[in-house]
């Protein structure tokens, strides 16, 4: 299992990207689903997640067997080196069609949903696959497109199962646009010497603009539309305002560890983003709260969000452990 784990890259999407995800589909369920209709959602929220996870899986399976000769040259070391190609080839399909299947026998418009779908998968391929204009050295186009694949394109797939408000899902989807930009600068910035080490020409690599202060701008962009969204949450259900305050605590509290005691970079490194708990922890765990006031029944998605969370939480609360730690010595 650690092999296959490997092979899809779960550590880059499975609790980064997949958990907000399923936060916004409970999200516009929260203002569809009446009661009796329990059996559905949780058939709807199963294949919904099947669906982008096996898709999140396809775009780094793919981005990793055209870099293949790329990897090798700068000392990577990836399962897929001591695969032959045909059976690469094949996985990718087995992974198509395990995403596909069980949202397609849920829909009702199967025409549309296989065109975006393939329409999908092309743009997941785009960033890296050179037939397709490989974005992933294109500079600005290749944030743009990167941000709209991996982040946006799949969130519409919400509506062929819970049709969303339209102002709030378009709030949701500049959100997540930006902070699609804002992980793949980190990601480039990271990345940055060993691209230029074997030749890759990314946004950051080239270094024509300060993606530092660009990240910092996206993330008070997503800051910003993230209080939009919660404040129009709070006129609902007022209990919401608790929620966002004693986040904010949360993160301050995060943010004094890494910068303050630890002397780590927290804006531009994957050591404790900001905000990827609100994203992947709080705001799915929120949604599935408040579901559940709806009917008890939905306490089971909480069960189903446990394991996608979990890991997210422990790396988020390990830094809380230490900041209550070098107070009580202070104190002493």
């Amino acid at each position: 299992m650690d092999k296959l784990s490997q092979y899809l890259r779960t550590d880059d999407w499975l609790d980064s990207k997949v958990p907000f995800m399923l936060g916004v589909f409970l999200f516009a369920a929260l203002f569809r689903e009446p009661p009796e209709h329990s059996a559905r959602l949780y058939a709807e929220l199963l294949a919904y997640t099947l669906y982008i996870s096996m898709f999140l899986a396809f775009s780094y399976v793919i981005n990793d067997f055209t870099d293949l000769d790329v990897d090798r040259a700068a000392g990577k070391h990836k399962v897929m080196f001591s695969l032959p190609k045909p059976l690469i080839l094949a996985s990718m399909a087995v992974i198509v069609l395990l995403g596909c299947a069980p949202m397609y026998v849920l829909v009702e418009n199967k025409a549309l949903y296989l065109g975006l779908t393939v329409l999908l998968y092309l743009s997941g391929a785009a960033y890296s696959v050179p037939c397709l204009l490989r974005f992933k050295e294109r500079g600005l186009a290749g944030l743009l497109e990167c941000s709209v694949a991996q982040r946006c394109f799949p969130l519409i797939f919400i509506l062929f199962l819970c049709p969303a408000p339209v102002g709030e899902l378009a709030l949701i989807l500049l959100l997540t646009f930006v902070n699609g930009l804002r992980y793949i600068l980190i990601h480039q910035a990271i990345d940055c010497e060993t691209d230029r080490r074997t030749g890759v020409k990314t946004f950051v690599s080239e270094g024509c603009v300060p993606y530092r202060k660009l990240i910092k701008t996206a993330l008070l962009t997503e800051i910003a539309l993230f209080a939009v969204l919660l404040l129009k949450l709070c006129l609902l259900y007022p209990s919401v305002l608790a929620f966002a305050l004693g986040y904010c605590v949360f993160e301050r509290i995060v943010a004094v560890v890494v910068v303050r005691y630890m002397d780590a970079d927290w804006l531009c490194s994957f050591l404790a983003v900001p905000l990827e708990d609100l994203y992947n922890v709080f705001f799915p765990a929120l949604m599935a709260c408040l579901l559940a006031r709806t009917n008890p029944v939905y306490l089971g998605v909480l069960a189903l969000l446990l394991p996608l969370t979990a890991n997210c939480f422990r790396g988020k609360f390990a830094f809380v452990s230490v900041y209550i730690k070098s107070k009580r010595e202070r104190k002493n």
